[in-house]
């Protein structure tokens, strides 16, 4: 029942409502909750609500990851809108399931490191001053702009700082590293994907780890 109902609710997004995303995200929000409703089993609640983030990834995201290879740059015009809705439905199944803990403060240390960090990134060369802010925010579950984090080096150093921020214990242990990252960065500009790869990447490296990373470690040390 949960895959028909999915359907139906996509229909009602892309199909029946052409032009309503654009105009009514949180309406759209209100239908996915109202439809959600109709299902007693919570299991089966979970499961809808999976069904309907793949159908957009799968029929959306997928679509505009080609435009990008193609011209370059997405073309759907209503795609920030998309993008936004996959991502809440995302961290609503997280949440829902319970396995994937979406927490209120991501950040478990002093808050002093996380400026350090910051500061420390941006003189790598790593993110752009203009989003110093919003990748703190992030890490704080504070309203930031909207916008992702654009990651300016190779992605399998991001990788890296998350998960050894995640394996000392700087962030929350719960966190699932590649929905963190999909969700919340660009790298140069590009959608986030194939995290899987990246990180065989690096456990395939002779040093287990990517390279330009020593100032990675030399944070961790100081936070421990």
């Amino acid at each position: 029942m949960y895959k028909d109902l999915a359907i139906k609710t996509y229909s009602q997004i892309f199909i029946d409502n052409l032009h309503l995303l654009s105009q009514d995200l949180e309406g759209i929000k209100s239908l996915v909750i109202r439809n959600e409703g109709l299902l007693k089993d919570k299991v089966q609640k979970v499961l809808f609500i999976y069904e309907l983030a793949d159908l957009i990834k799968e029929n959306k995201i997928k679509d505009a990851l080609r435009q990008q290879h193609i011209y370059g740059t997405v073309i759907m015009s209503d795609y920030y809108q998309i993008n936004s809705l996959y991502d809440w439905l995302v961290l609503k199944t997280d949440s829902d399931r319970g396995n994937k803990k979406v927490a209120s403060n991501i950040w478990i240390k002093d808050h002093a490191f996380l400026e350090e960090l910051v500061d420390l990134l941006l003189k790598e060369n790593l993110i752009d001053t203009s989003q110093r802010e919003e990748f703190i925010a992030l890490f704080l579950q504070k309203d930031g702009n909207g916008n992702k984090v654009n990651w300016l080096g190779k992605i399998t150093l991001l990788i890296y700082l998350i998960d050894s921020l995640r394996q000392e214990n700087v962030i929350d242990g719960n966190l699932s590293i590649n929905n963190f990252i999909e969700l919340n960065f660009l790298n140069n500009g590009n959608l986030i994907q194939n995290i899987k790869q990246a990180k065989s990447n690096i456990k395939n490296n002779k040093q287990g780890k990517p390279q330009n990373s020593s100032f990675v470690d030399l944070f961790i040390s100081q936070v421990k």
